[in-house]
Formats: structure tokens, sequence, C-alpha cells
């Protein structure tokens, strides 16, 4: 009578709780089943919302009032409200915010908009998210080298990073092309190169070998090409490209220190050379002639080109060059420390030095 009545007692309990965590089937002739059953742990059941009817929303922690809260709860919202204003006032307060807060994304997304290298204080995972990372480098494309390889492999992403003005490069200091951040895949993209090339010359040296034999793409590059006091991109070209007519006289046209990286045969073409020498904005002493050919070191026209431009190019003339008289005036008309390259036959010219005097005169 007892037995029944507790296996009654059981099947209620099951029905009216279904679910229930550790039950073991329990053979109806084992005489220990009451121990299994103490060892039952019974999980309450949800509320099934009436047929026909969804299930209400949960509200977000932010659209609850304070009143609703429990304590846990407020201190969590006052928490982030002052984590919030931190990175607002300074982004670089994300550093030593909690890994909480640096896994929320509405605080991430603060951060990066005012400060995108703040990426690297985020968290893997919004590392890899698509919008923190978007809006990241959108602002500073340096901000890719922070993103995960999944973003850095993601077409989107990266065209965001080259399009943006930041990707630009403004400056000889600028520490890398942020295209070294880019995967290997998406530099064989000639849409993607193109695209970063035209805003970033020296995005060339990470491009694909087939990219850099890439006519359309290696004349864009020494194209985009706007300092005169650094290399450009065409030593990151392919050799053929490099000893290409056209693509040398282009190069020096928008560089003239492109002549260093030009094949050995453009360094010997006339043409490309007087192109070299003849540009505006060399800096003295440091000009492209020092790259040109021992023979064309030693033509006249060329060297007239080079020293009227910048006189201490006679330091890099040829002995012929450096007494001939006409040259040797030519350069000191620019600049009286040119008589120091000058022969010894014409330094001891009375009417050489005098020129030098006359140039150093009027300089002052």
């Amino acid at each position: 009578g007892e037995l029944g009545l507790c296996a009654v007692t059981v099947w209620c309990g099951l029905k009216s709780r279904p679910r229930l965590a550790g039950l073991q089937k329990i053979s109806s002739c084992d005489s220990s089943w009451l121990l299994h059953i103490t060892c039952l742990i019974c999980l309450p059941t949800s509320p099934k919302p009436a047929k026909g009817k969804a299930m209400p929303k949960r509200r977000r922690l932010k659209q609850i009032p304070d009143s609703e809260l429990s304590p846990h709860e407020l201190r969590l919202r006052r928490e982030k409200f002052r984590v919030l204003s931190e990175v607002k006032s300074s982004p670089q307060s994300l550093q030593r915010a909690s890994s909480r807060h640096r896994a929320d994304k509405e605080v991430v997304l603060i951060a990066v908009k005012r400060d995108p290298s703040t990426l690297q204080y985020a968290s893997k995972a919004l590392q890899g998210d698509k919008d923190v990372v978007s809006v990241a480098v959108s602002r500073s494309s340096l901000a890719l080298e922070r993103a995960s390889t999944e973003l850095q492999n993601d077409r989107e992403v990266v065209l965001t990073a080259v399009k943006s003005e930041s990707f630009r490069r403004t400056s000889f200091f600028k520490p890398v092309s942020p295209f070294k951040f880019v995967s290997q895949k998406l530099r064989g993209d000639r849409e993607v190169v193109l695209t970063a090339v035209r805003r970033d010359p020296l995005a060339l040296q990470y491009a694909s070998a087939d990219l850099r034999g890439d006519r359309e793409v290696v004349l864009a590059a020494v194209r985009a090409q706007t300092s005169t006091y650094e290399p450009g991109p065409l030593q990151f070209a392919s050799e053929e490209l490099r000893g290409d007519r056209e693509v040398a006289l282009v190069a020096v046209t928008q560089n003239p220190l492109a002549l260093q990286h030009t094949s050995a045969q453009r360094r010997n073409d006339r043409e490309v050379v007087l192109t070299a020498v003849r540009a505006e904005r060399l800096v003295p002493g440091q000009g492209p002639f020092v790259f040109a050919s021992p023979e064309m070191q030693g033509d006249r026209e060329v060297t007239l080109s080079a020293v009227g431009r910048d006189a201490l190019a006679l330091r890099h003339a040829s002995v012929g060059m450096q007494g001939d008289r006409e040259v040797v005036l030519a350069a000191l008309k620019k600049d009286g420390r040119a008589l120091q390259f000058a022969s010894t036959e014409l330094r001891d010219d009375l009417e050489v030095v005098l020129a030098a005097l006359r140039c150093a005169i009027d300089v002052r």
C-alpha cells in the first residue's frame, strides 16, 4: 500500500514538472528506487504563452526605469554611463576600461569615432565586428592593422580603408602604407590595388608580383607621386617596367629622384636624364644628376642643365666638365660653393674666383 502511494506521488510530480535533470532509468523491480528519487533535481518550467500569442519581448537594460532595477543592475548601468562619459571626453580611456566595457559595442563605437587608434583596446570579438572596424578605418586607414584577419580579407572593409582621406600619403614621416595590413588575396585584386596606388603610390610595394608588373598599375602609381624629396614607387615595379621608356619619363617628371630606380639603359638615356635634371624644387647637392650614367655626366648639354638647376651638381660631373670654363661659370652664377668642385686650374683663374665672390656677396 505504501509502495503504491509513493508511486502515485512520483507520477504526479513527473506530470507537474516534466523537465528533470539527472533522471536515471529505474527498474520497477529495483527496491532502491527511493534512493534515486532523492537525487533528482527538478527544474522549474518556463511559462508558455497562450496559443496564438507571441512571447513578450525582453526589454534592454537601458530601457528599464531605475525603480525597476535590482541593486546589481543599477550599479552596472551607472558604471556604463561613467565609462561612456569618459570615452566621449578622452577616447584613450578605453584602455583603462574593464574587459566587459571593452567588449561593449556601444562604448567601443563611441571611442573609435573619436580616435580610431583605440580599436587596439577593443575586445577580439569587436576587432572582428564589421560595423566597428568600418567606422575605424573610414577615419584612419591605419586602424586596419588592428582588424581581425577575416576583416583584413574583407573587400568592402579594405576598399573603405583605401578610399578614406587618411589613406593618402601626405608625409615622408608616415610610418608605413596601411596597405601593408591587407590580406595577400586582396593584394592581388586589380581594382583594390589601383584604388590604393592612386591615393598612396608607395602601396605598390605591397601589391602582388603580377600587379607590380602591370603597366597600368605602375603608371597610376608613378603619376600619383607628388613628393620630390623621397624615392618614388618605381623602385617596387618589375625590372621590365623600370626599363620602360614611357614609365621612366613619367616617373622622373613626377619625381626626379626616381632616376635612381630606372634601368641602366634609362640612366644613359639623354631625354630621360635631361627631364630629371631640369626639374624644379631640387635639394642642393642632392639632385638626380648623381644617378646619371658616366657618359651623361660627361655630356656638356646635360651637365649645363644640371648645374643650371643645382650648382652643386658640378661635384658629380666628369673631370672634363669640371675643367670646362663655361660649365663652371654657369654653376658659380647659382652658388659660389660650387668653386670647390672646379678643376685646380680654374680655381686659380681670377675671373672664376671673382664670379664665386660675386655670387657670395649677392647671397648676403
